[in-house]
C-alpha cells in the first residue's frame, strides 16, 4: 500500500513537472493608431516569445492631414517596420506597434506669391483624406 501511494505521488509530481515545463506563454500584438490613424488592424492571434510575427498593415484609414509612415516598436518616434520590414521575431512581452505618420501636402503653384517677389513659387497645400478621392 505504502509503495502504491509512492509511486502515485511520483506520478503526481511528474505529471505536475511535465505541465510546466510545457506550459508557454503567449503573448499579444496591439496596434495603436497614434492619434494618426482613424481605424487600425486587429490581430486576434496570440504568440509564444520567439515566434514570427507579421506586422499587418490593414486595415488603416488616415485621418486628415496625415500619411501613414509604418509602425513604431520601441515607442521611440521611429517607424521601425514599413512594408518591407514586415516581420520580427516575439518577445516575451506583449507588444504595442504605434503608429508613425508624416505630414500630408501637395505642392501647388503659389497664388499670390508675386506679391512677395516668387511670381511662381511651390507652396504646400495640406489635403484631406477625402480629397484623395479614396
Amino acid at each position: 500500500m505504502k509503495k502504491s501511494i509512492l509511486v502515485l505521488a511520483l506520478c503526481f509530481v511528474m505529471l505536475f513537472a511535465v505541465a510546466a515545463v510545457s506550459a508557454q506563454d503567449f503573448y499579444t500584438v496591439t496596434y495603436n493608431g497614434n492619434n494618426c490613424l482613424a481605424e487600425v488592424p486587429v490581430d486576434e492571434n496570440t504568440y509564444a516569445g520567439g515566434s514570427e510575427v507579421t506586422v499587418l498593415f490593414e486595415p488603416v484609414k488616415y485621418m486628415d492631414y496625415k500619411i501613414f509612415y509604418g509602425w513604431d516598436i520601441n515607442d521611440d518616434g521611429v517607424a521601425d517596420f514599413g512594408y518591407s520590414y514586415d516581420k520580427f521575431p516575439m518577445p516575451d512581452i506583449d507588444v504595442e506597434l504605434k503608429a508613425i505618420c508624416v505630414p500630408a501636402y501637395a505642392a501647388t503653384t503659389c497664388t499670390g506669391c508675386h506679391l512677395h517677389g516668387r511670381p511662381n513659387a511651390p507652396k504646400l497645400e495640406y489635403f484631406t483624406y477625402a480629397d484623395s478621392g479614396k
